[in-house]
């Protein structure tokens, strides 16, 4: 099926941030990139996310030295 269509027929969507609580959008744009990518909705904010990976990269490179 063309992307395109599959476009046309997605809606942004408003999701709820497991960390923070707040309210994102969820757009039809990211929705098709994330089910091309085979990737699960996402649970986290933007900017919940970027925090979360910063940490999560920060704790890997702790004592590697």
């Amino acid at each position: 099926m063309d992307a395109q269509v599959n476009k046309a027929k997605l809606k942004d969507k408003t999701l709820k941030c497991v960390d923070c609580g707040d309210e994102f959008t969820w757009s039809s744009g990211e929705q098709l990139f994330f089910i091309s990518k085979g990737l699960a909705t996402p649970k986290r904010c933007p900017k919940c996310r970027t925090f979360r990976k910063l940490t999560i990269a920060h704790n890997q490179g702790v004592g590697n030295g």
